[in-house]
């Protein structure tokens, strides 16, 4: 038996970062009543609307937007109509669209 004994990949910033890491390609999750989708496989919370073929990114309070899950991610003041749909349950109970 080999073990893979590769240096891990260091990230560095010289600004205030997030590591937003996918598992892959992002697996999309349909969100009953809404047109929005989950991203399961992420260490975010990270939604995916159709309607403006947009990722959307909870950064706390923040919400942050992207036209691609790679980015480039810039901050958002107004979120479309659909967030306002989120089912009112456990799944999405941290979750401020204001």
């Amino acid at each position: 038996m080999r073990f893979k004994n590769d240096p891990p990949v260091i990230f560095y910033s010289s600004q205030p970062a997030n590591l937003v890491v996918f598992d892959g390609e992002p697996i999309l999750s349909a969100i009953q009543g809404t047109a929005l989708s989950f991203v399961v496989n992420t260490n975010w919370e990270v939604f995916f609307d159709p309607a403006t073929a947009s990722y959307y990114l909870l950064d706390g309070e923040f919400w942050l937007l992207a036209p691609h899950y790679t980015g480039p991610w810039k901050p958002v003041t107004q979120l479309p109509p659909a967030f306002n749909n989120l089912p009112n349950d456990q799944n999405f109970a941290d979750i401020s669209v204001r």
